[in-house]
């Protein structure tokens, strides 16, 4: 197979449309910047490493100079263009400002601290990404460019996981890997692992067995991660991916319906030929008839109580962003959980990122992130059936995935987390994306 290139293989940066038919060519950006936005969506896909010695992501100083460049040296103006989504991310930023301010000026500045200047921080870089990913994945050529490397990177990471399960020994519920937690995992392959998928559609016939077998091992892998939020996630992606595909391209039903059957009987021969990594996963699996019986499943439901009681309590602005876990209030532990005390369990993050924001920022910013999630939901299914109709696969595999991750969002506090915002802005761009005139 040969995907699209990444970076164009002329001397020239990569070149923007001529708007409206204009004699002048358009600027183009710079092949540098190009390198450092692939350098920047490698890492958010394997975030294996941070700076030495400081614990920082890599990201952020990598994501600087691309927003010097798209706020100030852009070759165009862009921000009429885009500015559904720069208001949406406006409003969303200013809910939590509200937020942290009330509830400052509601205690008499005892709640004004660091932390709030700092998640206000936080969130303003978030909706920079949302943004800035939105306006560069939404150039001519760009998105099928990101699928393809997001596609390789999901599987690499795939490849590492396997690692740490067949030479460490880490599967399964209590594996405890190394290099990312078992959620991390779970959550990376529910944001990403539809872009390998769209690698194997948009694949000469030549290269369909050498991709199957990627897909088929890529299964396994989740498979003995054991996440099973990541399972769930994984098969509403499927569903999904049959519907928008007996919509738009009944053919390519069949066709993927047969590689999913593939993967699932090459899932199915690893646990019968494996049975110390089949006995993990069955057991895994078996959880979910005994859910009142599994800690991790009751202390998600203990925070979902936590977060509506922070919202009874002041429903308007919430507790303050970024403040669920130092806030405390009266939990009815579970008799499974009552090994600890009242003080652990308040400590501990949301475990649901939609209960997490509306426990924080309240209504005020319930509405904005409702406003933004539902803009996302309703204009990325309209235009991914438009391109769907004319073969731009990848299209699939940014709702898809964003719909994955909506889904694992229900299980995991990964709001305040920069990958997220990336997909919302993949999405944001897909809906203006212009296909070029050889592919309409």
């Amino acid at each position: 197979m040969q995907p699209p290139s990444i970076i164009t293989s002329s001397a020239r940066p990569l070149d923007l449309p001529v708007k409206n038919g204009a004699r002048r060519l358009a600027g183009a950006i710079p092949r540098a910047v190009i390198v450092l936005w692939f350098v920047f969506i490698t890492y958010l896909v394997l975030p294996l490493v941070d700076i030495p010695f400081l614990g920082l992501s890599l990201s952020a100083p990598v994501f600087f100079f691309i927003a010097v460049y798209a706020l100030f040296k852009p070759p165009r103006r862009w921000f009429r263009r885009h500015q559904k989504w720069i208001l949406l991310g406006v409003w969303f930023w200013s809910a939590a400002f509200v937020s942290v301010a009330a509830n400052g000026l509601l205690s008499l500045g005892v709640e004004i601290e660091s932390g709030g200047i700092v998640i206000l921080l936080q969130y303003a870089y978030w909706m920079l990404v949302f943004v800035i990913t939105g306006y560069l994945a939404s150039q001519p050529g760009m998105l099928p460019r990101i699928s393809c490397w997001i596609g390789w990177s999901v599987f690499a990471l795939a490849l590492v996981r396997l690692a740490e399960a067949l030479i460490w020994g880490r599967y399964g519920a209590g594996g405890n890997p190394q290099i990312l937690p078992q959620n991390s995992y779970g959550m990376q392959f529910s944001s990403f692992s539809p872009f390998l998928l769209y690698l194997w559609l948009s694949a000469k016939n030549k290269h369909k067995l050498w991709l199957t077998l990627c897909v088929g091992l890529f299964f396994v892998v989740v498979a003995l991660n054991g996440s099973r939020s990541n399972w769930l996630a994984t098969g509403i992606g499927l569903i999904l991916t049959a519907l928008l595909l007996v919509m738009t391209r009944p053919g390519k039903f069949i066709t993927t319906l047969l590689l999913v059957a593939l993967a699932g009987a090459g899932l199915y021969a690893f646990l019968v030929s494996f049975p110390r990594y089949s006995t993990a996963i069955y057991t895994r699996a078996s959880t979910f008839d005994r859910l009142e019986e599994d800690k991790s499943f009751e202390i998600r439901k203990l925070m979902n109580q936590k977060a509506l009681r922070l919202f009874k309590s002041s429903p308007v602005v919430g507790v303050g962003a970024g403040r669920f876990r130092k806030e405390a209030v009266e939990l009815d532990i579970p008799a499974l959980l009552r090994g600890r005390g009242q003080a652990y369990y308040n400590r501990k993050s949301s475990h649901n990122a939609y209960l997490g924001h509306l426990a924080e920022t309240g209504v005020m910013g319930a509405l904005p992130y409702t406003a933004l999630l539902l803009s996302l939901a309703f204009s990325g299914f309209k235009r991914a059936l438009r391109l769907l109709r004319g073969k731009q696969y990848w299209a699939l595999a940014v709702l898809v995935g964003f719909v994955q991750m909506s889904a694992h969002l229900w299980s995991i506090a990964s709001l305040a987390n920069t990958a997220t915002w990336f997909v919302y802005g993949l999405v944001a761009a897909m809906t203006l994306y212009r296909l070029p005139e050889a592919a309409k």
